[in-house]
């Protein structure tokens, strides 16, 4: 079941290019027939911008769709227009399907990071120092919003229905001293209270295996209900790739497992945090 309004997008933008390859229109017969631009049609079909309702109703009329399917489509096209909390925070996350909307209708997240504590995971003053160094030119007011972001999103560990999380840190991480060794203590200390959550899984890849298949850099793997059933979210310093290929996305999930089963186990990774925080 499609929950988020992101997501709502996304199953929507796809449906109504489903229709449109099955009667055979090109985006640029459709841009032409509702007198809006190529890249309009494009954003819609990919969920990256919401829709108008008689837009839609053109579109399947041109589509040559009929019956209830008409009716679904357009209450599909009504909610997707609902907003998300985060869309509270534009101003900072961006606009278009942002992650945050994403990881809100996903079941399950699993996370490769290499350099930091997992965002979901992350204190107030780790995700305050995470988000100061981390930008050329950033206010602190902005540094304040990122951070609600972060510790709002926390709240699918306990909200219904509950987030299954899986994250493969390096074992850099518990060394890196991020805001200050109390901030750093303090960070450890929560990620072993949250690796007792049922649903969180976490693992510490030991610093002495060598070369392994996450050197490429981090990664995030959401599996959804509805929708694209998987997607692949990478991030870099100025932007961010989602990729929905099933042939990309089973690369990613193939690296994963290979990472969880080089890392130390879920009891072994938690001693070995403890050991950190005592350190």
């Amino acid at each position: 079941m499609v929950t988020s309004p992101t997501m709502r997008r996304k199953e929507l933008g796809l449906r109504l290019r489903g229709y449109r390859e099955a009667a055979g229109k090109r985006i640029e017969q459709v841009a032409e027939h509702l007198e809006r631009s190529t890249a309009t049609i494009s954003r819609v079909e990919t969920g990256r911008q919401p829709v108008r309702v008689m837009d839609v109703e053109r579109m399947l009329a041109f589509y040559g769709v009929h019956g209830p399917e008409i009716d679904e489509v357009l209450h599909l096209t009504r909610t997707a227009k609902d907003r998300g909390w985060w869309e509270d925070y534009n101003d900072v996350l961006g606009t278009g399907p942002s992650y945050v909307g994403l990881e809100a209708a996903a079941r399950s997240v699993r996370v490769f990071d290499p350099f930091t504590v997992p965002q979901l995971l992350q204190t107030a003053d780790y995700a305050r120092a995470i988000c100061t160094a981390r930008r050329m030119a950033i206010s602190p007011h902005a540094v304040e919003r990122l951070v609600e972001t972060r510790l709002r999103r926390q709240r699918r560990f306990k909200e219904l229905p509950v987030l299954s999380f899986w994250a493969v840190i390096d074992e850099s991480v518990l060394h890196r001293t991020v805001g200050g060794r109390e901030v750093q203590r303090a960070q450890l200390a929560r990620l072993a209270e949250l690796a007792a959550y049922p649903q969180v899984t976490l693992q510490v890849l030991p610093a002495g295996i060598g070369a392994h298949p996450g050197l490429v850099g981090g990664f995030t793997v959401l599996d959804f209900d509805g929708g694209p059933k998987q997607s692949i979210y990478l991030e870099n310093l100025t932007g961010h790739q989602l990729l929905e290929k099933p042939v990309e996305a089973e690369e990613y999930v193939w690296v994963f497992d290979q990472l969880r089963a080089r890392a130390l186990g879920p009891e072994e990774s938690v001693d070995k945090i403890q050991t950190a925080v005592n350190g």
